[in-house]
């Protein structure tokens, strides 16, 4: 029995609705304490008591009624106050109201479960949706109960039951006896005052009881650090990168200690991973200095001892140190020998080796990778100083919640440092080769990747870089992009900044254009009462401003993880404000008006203040905010929107900061003694994005009157130290203010789910008589700083763009192209010249050692058959070198008449043999042909032919009719058949149907005259008799085949041998096969080509006629006379002719040679002094054209550097082009306003040059950048 008390109270502990639990607690205690079962029946009616809770109570009133002893009922009691009592449960008003809802009783306790999980988390987001899925189709008919009621909907009732939980400790010291499973998925909190200074979720956790009984607990967290937490104090072990290098050198790693070591690819050798420190480091000296040997505590010295390896290079100045470290990955080992300067501590030279049993293998890495790129990753240990058992209650929190905003913020800032580190490499002076590379693929590719460039760079380094950028964009920001997406963006910043360093110049123009939206966005507001909301960018003013609107948002997260909210699709978004997402970044980049429901009153959205965007848009912004001012008709409240963070960090600096900008244009704003700050409000928002903890610090004031004593604290100090006060006076006004503002309600937060504070909000924000004095409202523009910022980003706007990027593209580019151009082609014309020249030098130097070699041969005799043809006049002439040219000019002209006289016997010669030639080919010709024609009667004559000369079958007319004739008489059919007469239609009687063919039965008689063109039968009569007996003579032979013939009238010929007739008749049968015939002579060729061979006998005689006539050409009829006796006297006569001149010319050769000699060594002398000054010159000419050659060379790379360039500042004008845009109209407008500028200042002369120079080569900038990068122009 007391086994079923005990389930029965373990369910009733499981009650998982809190009402539920305490209506049953009460009903359970009068039962034991009354005895009265009346009370089962007097629960409320609005809450339903489920039949398994209601046979417990039945359960357990039985058993207390049955009880009689007063021990038992004393331990009844007992437990009931242990299992019921101890259980704390909480009930406010607006959670009581909720559980009371009709839509409520169909919960299941595992829905109620997790209805109390979501409260107890205080997650307003995940509660209010988990609410939604269970209320299901039922959530429209719940909210409309809710707004009748007072709590407008789900969303404002969640959010009331969270602010409105009441406070219940949450220290570690309250949770220290708690299991470790308690833990697991909260988050720890070390706070320092009232805000934290670490937090993390927890992933394990550790209990343990140390000697002397006191618990300690460890706790893992998320990012795999470690907190040990002991009574007295706390350590966190947190995972930390640092240069390996640096680690070695402060001895923060211990023998047997495990790490991650990380590098970029830049050793071979050594992969990246898991080690574990095998050997601690040692060094060859034997005594290390003091100071060395203090940071070196934990290794050991390893001297030499008779090594007989190589002396080391250690100088007094130089240290070495090893280690060994082996691979978790696979067990090889690793020995480091590391020379460094022993004074700077600077290393020299770094050597790694592979020492296991694989084999040894070394390698070298340079001294800059290892110092800056060789990283590991320790987890060094450290005590938190300022926590104690005295303030350990208040410092560590534990809470099941956890800001993974905050960790993606991290995450977001880690990942640009990164990208950072990409740029500066590529900046650098090494990588200017790689980025041009990287720039020409891009521009090639139409900006859209890089192609195969980053595959054939061999940069291990950026690529690996790359792939972990990309891999951590997407990891922890789960934004997707691409190496090449990183890539681009890198390197067209880069291009940027290297040909332009006015980066900021740009920015100016892409607000200034937002001006003339701005002034019909204020359009009517003359007429309107309005509320200034004003904050920094990124606080949450247009979001605020959208839920005062009562507008419809959507809620999700960015990014980096930031709770993040934008309008519903579906609603007029002129009404409302447009809502920015990025971090530091507003979407409102002017004053815009926004009306709402109560007639005469608007809003106005300021732009964000400290906008990340730079100084131009501040500009913007202020402008804008002057106009909305100005222009309306009364200005009832101005509320700063903070965010909750700005009091929680970085001291509150950013409060301080953003209290001074609105002093700048509210100078009574934030001064608790001035009237008019009773019109100022604050509204903190992203409530979300802190702990409850620090959110209610700033609710209940502490944190205002926290910075303020502080402050108050700080002047105190200062003030005995006689240091200048006034900063942290205005500290110490400021929260003066905050606390004065919060103590009259001045001060109040946003949760943009509750609808419920909105009326409450506008009627405190216009109930107040008047409004503020617009009197008292500075004008941002009228101040010198901005005035300064003004004109100073205008100027320098417009100047780069003009200067640095229409004239420099336009001209001073393109002139130093053609100039470095026509340099370049007047130094190849020079080297061309100096080839030339080269070239010709060579030539005249080969032309005279060849004229020198001649002459010595001619001189030593060598070469006696090439005479030289030298200029015999020259020569001092004596009587007999006067007759000997006198007789070698007398031969000479005899040679030239023999020469005349040679050529017309050769022309002579050559006629008569081709006349000769031209004969024998026609004889040779004819007898060929004749041998052909022989040839072809021969075979004419050859052989018989089977003609077949007559066929009748009878067999294809089986099924046809068949229609006969006969003969008047048989005597007529023979008669006729042997007088060779063809018979008429007068020699038969009429044709008759006698039936088909296949039935009838008898003979039928034919006649068959063949006649041919050739011998079809022997010609003679008495050979002919004796074939037409036999069918046979000689080679002529006829043939008869059939079946069912007979030939009955013979066969007869005319005589001729052409013709010939044979009679026959068919005997057809009926039932039997039909006949057939077919009659066939064998022909002798020679009869049958008869005709054919005598025209070829004809050709063959007129051929023989044809040799005749030409051998009596060739031979004559006489010996003396013919073409070839002609032509042995012609070649006889040349003959001697020629004999005759090689005489003349052999003495002219002797002649020529005695009078060469003297002219010869003359010549011979002037040449070699010729060829010698050629020689001098040629030396000099390889050292002028290497010269001219390398200076092309410059020349030509200076050329194509500059023509890279001015294709890069092509893809920088692309890239900008609506910046350019947007800047030509804001100078049209200044120019035309002239707004706080003067006509002739340096800012209107910077905008009219401007304008001037833009509108002149806009459409040639356009054009030439379209031609230099291949793309459409930009528009």
């Amino acid at each position: 029995m007391m086994e079923s008390v005990n389930t029965s109270l373990e369910h009733f502990v499981d009650i998982p609705n809190p009402l539920l639990f305490l209506k049953v607690r009460s009903k359970i205690e009068k039962i034991v304490g009354e005895n009265d079962s009346s009370v089962l029946t007097e629960f409320p009616t609005d809450l339903v008591i489920p039949d398994d809770t209601m046979d417990h109570l039945k359960n357990f009133l039985s058993y207390k009624n049955n009880l009689t002893n007063s021990f038992m009922e004393e331990k009844i009691h007992a437990d009931i106050y242990r299992k019921l009592k101890n259980k704390k449960v909480t009930m406010w008003k607006e959670l009581e109201f909720f559980l009371k809802i009709e839509q409520m009783k169909n919960w299941s306790d595992e829905q109620m479960k997790q209805l109390m999980g979501q409260i107890n988390n205080k997650n307003v987001e995940n509660l209010r949706e988990m609410v939604k899925s269970f209320f299901g189709n039922s959530v429209q008919d719940v909210d409309d109960f809710l707004e009748k009621n007072g709590y407008y909907d789900i969303n404002s009732l969640m959010a009331e039951i969270v602010d409105h939980i009441p406070v219940v400790s949450e220290d570690i010291i309250t949770y220290w006896d708690e299991d470790e499973s308690f833990f697991l998925k909260k988050t720890i909190y070390i706070k320092d005052s009232s805000f934290p200074i670490f937090s993390g979720k927890i992933e394990k956790c550790l209990k343990t009881k140390a000697k002397d009984n006191k618990n300690s607990i460890n706790f893992e967290l998320n990012d795999k650090s470690v907190i040990d937490i002991y009574p007295e104090n706390i350590f966190i072990t947190k995972n930390v990168e640092e240069c390996f290098w640096s680690v070695i050198l402060k001895n923060k790693i211990e023998a047997e200690t495990f790490f991650q070591l990380k590098h970029y690819g830049y050793s071979k050798l050594l992969p990246r991973g898991q080690y574990q420190l095998t050997k601690s480091l040692y060094t060859d000296n034997n005594t290390l200095d003091e100071e060395n040997s203090n940071s070196h505590s934990n290794w050991h010295v390893k001297k030499n001892r008779g090594s007989s390896s190589q002396p080391s290079k250690n100088d007094s100045n130089t240290h070495t140190l090893k280690f060994e470290i082996r691979s978790c990955s696979n067990n090889l080992d690793y020995l480091f020998e590391i020379e460094f300067d022993k004074i700077e501590k600077k290393e020299l030279s770094v050597k790694i080796m592979n020492i296991s049993n694989d084999g040894a293998k070394e390698e070298c890495i340079p001294s800059k990778p290892f110092c800056e790129d060789f990283k590991i990753e320790h987890s060094p240990k450290k005590k938190i100083a300022h926590i104690d058992s005295k303030n350990m209650k208040d410092s560590v929190i534990i809470k099941d919640e956890w800001n993974e905003a905050e960790e993606k913020r991290l995450a977001y800032q880690d990942i640009e440092k990164k990208r950072n580190q990409i740029l500066d490499s590529l900046t650098k002076s090494s990588s200017s080769q790689l980025l041009s590379s990287l720039l020409e693929s891009l521009i090639k590719n139409k900006l859209a990747h890089f192609g195969q460039e980053l595959e054939k760079n061999e940069s291990v380094d950026l690529k690996e870089k790359l792939l972990y950028l990309s891999q951590d964009y997407e990891k922890k920001l789960n934004i997707k992009k691409s190496s090449d997406e990183i890539l681009s963006s890198i390197v067209r910043q880069i291009n940027y900044t290297s040909l332009i360093n006015k980066q900021q110049s740009y920015s100016v123009a892409t607000t200034m254009s937002l001006l003339d939206k701005s002034e019909k966005s204020i359009q009517g507001i003359e007429n309107e009462e309005t509320v200034l909301f004003i904050g920094n960018t990124g606080s949450g003013k247009s979001t605020t401003i959208s839920y005062l609107l009562c507008s419809k948002l959507h809620y999700f997260l960015n990014p980096v993880g930031d709770h993040v909210i934008k309008l519903e699709s579906g609603q007029d978004e002129s009404k409302f404000p447009k809502i920015g997402q990025a971090l530091g970044e507003s979407e409102t980049l002017y004053s815009a008006i926004y009306k709402t429901k109560k007639e005469g009153l608007s809003f106005i959205d300021c732009p964000g203040f400290n906008d990340t965007r730079g100084s131009d848009y501040e500009i913007c912004a202020n402008m804008s905010i002057d106009e909305a001012v100005e222009r309306t008709k009364s200005l009832k409240a101005v509320v700063v929107i903070i965010p909750v963070q700005a009091f929680l960090s970085d001291r509150s600096n950013n409060v301080i900061e953003l209290v001074k900008t609105v002093q700048e244009r509210f100078p009574f704003a934030f001064h608790s003694e001035s009237g008019q700050n009773s019109k100022i409000f604050v509204l903190i928002t992203k409530n979300l994005q802190s702990t409850l903890d620090a959110v209610n610090s700033l609710k209940d004031g502490n944190r205002y009157k926290y910075l303020m004593n502080e402050a108050l604290q700080k002047l105190d100090e200062q003030n005995s130290a006689n240091i200048d006060t006034v900063a942290i006076k205005f500290r110490f006004s400021v929260w003066s203010a905050f606390c004065k503002m919060h103590e009259n309600s001045q001060i109040d937060f946003v949760d943009t789910k509750n609808k419920c504070t909105i009326d409450r909000l506008l009627k405190k924000y216009t109930e107040k008589v008047g409004g503020i004095d617009k009197k008292s409202y500075v004008k941002a523009m009228l101040g010198k700083d901005m005035k300064r910022k003004f004109g100073k980003d205008i100027e320098m706007a417009t100047d780069t763009w003009r200067n640095d990027i229409i004239i420099k593209y336009n001209e001073t580019m393109p002139q130093m192209i053609a100039k470095e151009t026509q340099s370049l082609s007047d130094k190849k014309e020079k080297l061309i010249e100096i080839n030339q020249e080269f070239e010709l030098i060579q030539g005249k130097i080969a032309e005279h050692e060849s004229t020198l070699t001649k002459i010595k041969k001619n001189l030593e005799g060598e070469d006696t058959s090439n005479h030289m043809n030298l200029d015999i006049f020259t020569i001092n002439s004596n009587s007999q070198n006067i007759f000997k040219a006198n007789e070698l000019e007398k031969n000479a002209e005899t040679i030239k008449n023999l020469d005349k006289e040679i050529k017309a016997c050769k022309s002579d010669l050559a006629s008569t043999q081709s006349k000769m030639e031209l004969a024998f080919q026609i004889v040779l010709d004819c007898e060929v042909h004749k041998s052909i024609f022989n040839e072809e009667i021969q075979e004419l004559a050859y052989g018989v032919k089977h003609e077949v000369l007559h066929e009748n079958d009878l067999r294809s007319f089986r099924d046809e009719k068949l229609r006969l004739r006969s003969w008047k008489s048989d005597t007529l059919r023979e008669d006729t058949f042997k007088s060779g007469r063809k018979s008429t239609n007068d020699d038969f009687d009429s044709f008759k149907c006698v039936g088909l063919y296949n039935n009838y039965t008898g003979p039928i008689h034919y006649e068959v005259y063949i006649n041919r063109d050739y011998y079809i039968v022997p010609r003679d009569r008495v050979i002919y008799d004796n074939f037409q007996k036999s069918k046979m003579w000689g080679k002529f032979e006829a043939s008869v085949t059939g079946e069912h013939y007979e030939i009955d009238l013979g066969v007869i010929s005319d005589g001729t041998g052409k013709n010939v007739r044979y009679g026959y008749n068919l005997q057809l049968k009926k039932g039997r096969s039909l006949p057939w015939i077919q009659i066939v002579h064998k022909i002798p060729n020679a009869e049958y080509n008869e005709t054919t061979i005598i025209n070829i006998n004809a050709k063959i005689n007129r051929l023989t006629e044809h040799i005749a006539k030409y051998n009596l050409d060739l031979y004559g009829s006489d010996p003396l006379v013919g073409l070839k006796n002609e032509s042995e006297g012609f070649r006889e006569k040349l003959d001697g002719l020629i004999n005759t001149q090689k005489l003349l010319k052999e003495a002219n050769d002797e002649l020529k040679k005695d009078l060469n000699l003297e002219r010869l060594n003359f010549i011979k002398d002037n040449t070699s002094k010729i060829i010698d000054e050629l020689k001098s010159r040629n030396q000099k000419l390889p050292s002028l054209k290497s010269k001219a050659e390398k200076e092309i060379k410059e020349m030509e790379k200076i050329l194509v550097g500059l023509k890279l360039k001015k294709k890069h500042m092509a893809l920088i004008i692309h890239d900008n082009w609506s910046v350019g845009e947007l800047i030509a109209k804001f100078c049209e407008r200044l120019i035309k306003t002239r707004d706080c500028i003067e006509d002739r200042s340096e800012i209107m002369i910077s905008c009219r040059k401007f304008l001037s120079t833009y509108n002149e080569n806009k459409q040639l900038l356009a054009k030439n950048c379209a031609e230099e990068l291949d793309f459409s122009q930009p528009q």
